[in-house]
C-alpha cells in the first residue's frame, strides 16, 4: 500500500450533528420581526389615510356675523382726581350707568391729573377736535365732545347715544 493510499481514518465513527442550512428570508423573519414589520405597516396606513379636516370657511356666515354684530361706540372720558373735581365724580357715576344701560357702549376712562401718558392722550383729543377751552370733565364720542359735566349735559350725551344706537341696528 502506498502512503497515499492512507487515510486519515480518525474522524471515522464520530457523530457530526446535522446542520442544515436555514434559507436567507428565513433567518430575517421571525415572529417578533414579523410583528414589527405589521405594526409600521399598519401605523402608516392609518397616518396616510386619515381624512383630514376640511379649511374651508363659510364666507357667508361670516359676512352674516359682520353685519348683524351691532357697531360700538367708543366714548372717552377724562377726568382729574388731583384736584377738587365733584363734577368729574358725578360724570363718572353716570358714564358707568349709560355703559351698563347700553351694550354698545364702549366707555374708556382716563385720569389725568396722576398719568402724564393720559395727560398726552387728552392733549391730543383737544388738539384733533378743536377744542379751545378744555374742563374736566371732557366726554369724546365719535366726532363730538362735551366740556364739564351736568344734568342738562348728562341728557344730551344719552340723547346723542340713543340716536347713535337706533341708527346703528
Amino acid at each position: 500500500m502506498s502512503e497515499d493510499a492512507i487515510q486519515d481514518l480518525s474522524s471515522a465513527g464520530k457523530l457530526e450533528s446535522y446542520k442544515k442550512e436555514k434559507p436567507f428570508w428565513k433567518k430575517l423573519v421571525n415572529v417578533p420581526n414579523g410583528i414589527f414589520a405589521i405594526s409600521i405597516v399598519l401605523i402608516l396606513i392609518y397616518f396616510f389615510t386619515i381624512s383630514t379636516p376640511s379649511q374651508t370657511i363659510n364666507t357667508n356666515a361670516i359676512k352674516e356675523t359682520e353685519i348683524n354684530k351691532p357697531k360700538m361706540l367708543e366714548v372717552y372720558y377724562f377726568y382729574d382726581n388731583s384736584v377738587d373735581c365733584g363734577s368729574c365724580v358725578q360724570g363718572m357715576t353716570f358714564m358707568q350707568g349709560l355703559k351698563s344701560q347700553y351694550s354698545q357702549v364702549n366707555l374708556r376712562t382716563y385720569e389725568t391729573g396722576y398719568d402724564p401718558d393720559n395727560m398726552g392722550l387728552f392733549r391730543k383729543f383737544i388738539k384733533d377736535y378743536s377744542v379751545d377751552n378744555p374742563v374736566f370733565p371732557m366726554i369724546f364720542i365719535e366726532g363730538k365732545f362735551f366740556s364739564d359735566f351736568s344734568t342738562g349735559i348728562g341728557e344730551e350725551i344719552k340723547t346723542y347715544i340713543e340716536n347713535f344706537t337706533s341708527s346703528s341696528q
